[in-house]
């Protein structure tokens, strides 16, 4: 009877341990999801959303090996911040100056993930990555480098690029303390009128290439107020 009761108490306490150790295991995957925000990284960005992991099929190993790259870039990014300037107040060419070497970064992190994702899930990742950028993805180097630009095409989305910036710029303190609405369907317009412009710099078989390298569609999760978004991400800056 004692070994019986005893018995009982030590698989009731198996059961326990067995329950415990599956909440964990479920939280601690939990928390890799969600953990990381605030990214600025695209790609990072995009791999910290659920609904990106769970369409690339990521394993846990995947999670923590991204997770790993982007609390490495967010130190990386506290570093550069403690002497960077106001970007208000530099000047188009040192503007571009930063906006170049983020891009090398960018490249950096790339390799990187490239080393966690197969080759197939990184395709992937790029297809939904030019979707959500549109056609500011031109200005990506490895996007040019497939279209094959010239140095006169990539010159000339520069300045597209810069004039647009400036028009947003005006247009934000123009309708400073104005009418939000209108405000908002400005920036519409402006985005619409850049990516018209963009597009246009491409040879029509450039732009057939740039369309298919889109790839099947994705729905991406909707921006909330603020540019922040539903569900989980990386977090991280660059």
């Amino acid at each position: 009877m004692h070994q019986r009761r005893l018995w009982t108490l030590w698989a009731a306490i198996a059961v326990i341990l067995v329950i415990q150790g599956t909440a964990v295991a479920q939280d601690q995957n939990q928390n890799r999801r969600g953990r990381n925000r605030g990214v600025r990284d695209q790609l990072l960005r995009l791999l910290g959303e659920e609904k990106v992991q769970d369409h690339l099929k990521l394993s846990d190993e995947q999670l923590g090996a991204v997770e790993k790259i982007s609390e490495e870039v967010s130190n990386e990014g506290r570093e550069r911040r403690g002497g960077r300037r106001n970007f208000r107040n530099l000047s188009d060419e040192e503007r571009q100056k930063l906006r170049e070497e983020a891009q090398k970064r960018a490249q950096e992190i790339k390799k990187k993930l490239a080393g966690a994702l197969s080759e197939k899930q990184m395709n992937r990742l790029s297809e939904i990555a030019i979707q959500e950028r549109g056609a500011s993805a031109l200005n990506n180097p490895d996007v040019a480098a497939k279209l094959k630009l010239t140095d006169d095409q990539k010159k000339k989305l520069v300045e597209v690029g810069r004039e647009n910036r400036q028009k947003m710029r005006a247009a934000f303190s123009e309708g400073r303390g104005g009418d939000r609405q209108a405000m908002r369907e400005k920036f519409t317009k402006l985005r619409e009128e850049a990516h018209k412009a963009l597009l246009a710099v491409l040879t029509k078989d450039q732009q057939a290439q740039f369309e298919k390298m889109k790839g099947e569609k994705f729905d991406l999760p909707q921006r909330r107020r603020g540019g922040g978004r539903r569900g989980r991400r990386p977090s991280n800056d660059t």
